[in-house]
């Protein structure tokens, strides 16, 4: 038979671990059904695994979240990073990613009876090129507001491994206080589809 001529049949498992245990040497383009997630994945060499349909958005790559139970003081007149919300990830060749990054804080510079325009940054790692940045933010004082909630959000298609670094600049040397806990610091990253045809390997 050719390759056109070959039947197709798409096996369901209970789930990734069942699959890997009946399939220990899968080839490209070959499709498994997981039942404990509803998703019909596809092989796509050692490098990509198990995916799901290339012309489909794969959806969280990657997260990290600090629910500390305190506040962080951060900032000031040097662009500082916000160590607790380093995110690495892998990204595939072709595909294009959504970066989200939020906290909630406020400003601390006590002299001032206003606010203070604050700018977060998204870099590829803590000393890398930028991603994205946001356009001045008004932070107020804590007295005079409730804590603002600021989200930074960017698309990078730039295939390879990254680190996502969240960080923040104040134009006082007080810098911004950021609150944890009931608003925690979270980076995702998502998958939200192809750019072009997929490479295997």
């Amino acid at each position: 038979m050719t390759d056109a001529q070959t039947p197709i049949s798409i096996q369901p498992f209970v789930n990734a671990a069942a699959r890997d245990a009946r399939i220990p040497s899968p080839v490209v383009g070959q499709g498994a059904f997981l039942i404990d997630t509803g998703s019909l994945v596809f092989y796509y060499g050692k490098y990509h695994g198990w995916q799901k349909a290339w012309n489909t958005g794969w959806g969280e790559v990657a997260r990290t979240v600090d629910v500390g139970s305190d506040t962080i003081a951060i900032g000031g007149v040097a662009e500082s990073e916000i160590a607790s919300a380093r995110t690495p990830f892998s990204a595939v060749q072709n595909r294009q990613y959504r970066i989200s990054a939020s906290c909630v804080g406020y400003n601390n510079n006590a002299a001032s009876p206003g606010a203070d325009l604050v700018t977060f940054y998204l870099r590829d790692s803590p000393t890398g090129p930028l991603f994205e940045l946001s356009r001045g933010i008004t932070f107020d004082r804590l007295a005079n507001e409730a804590p603002v909630r600021f989200t930074v959000e960017t698309t990078t298609s730039i295939f390879g491994s990254h680190v996502v670094a969240f960080s923040v600049l104040s134009p006082n040397a007080a810098g911004v206080t950021l609150v944890t806990g009931s608003w925690p610091i979270e980076v995702v990253v998502e998958d939200i589809g192809s750019l072009g045809p997929p490479v295997y390997g």
